[in-house]
């Protein structure tokens, strides 16, 4: 989710509490960038380099679920 779409989902919650539920996805990493890059623009290894991001924040996410449970 690209910062136009985070503000997007933040203008259709009704509180702050629904506004934390709101994140973007990188933000769970910490790698220096919170937004998924666009693959077009990372060159022959752009689509690779943006799974392994996304692929490596899942992961993050479903530690956090797991660990609360």
């Amino acid at each position: 989710m690209d910062l136009s779409n985070y503000e997007n989902i933040l203008n259709l919650t009704r509180n702050q509490d629904e506004a934390k539920k709101v994140k973007l996805l990188l933000s769970e990493l910490s790698i220096g960038i919170d937004e998924v890059p666009d693959p077009y623009y990372g060159g022959e290894d752009g689509f690779d380099q943006v799974y392994e991001m996304i692929d490596k924040a899942c992961d993050a996410i479903a530690k956090k679920i797991k660990y609360s449970i």
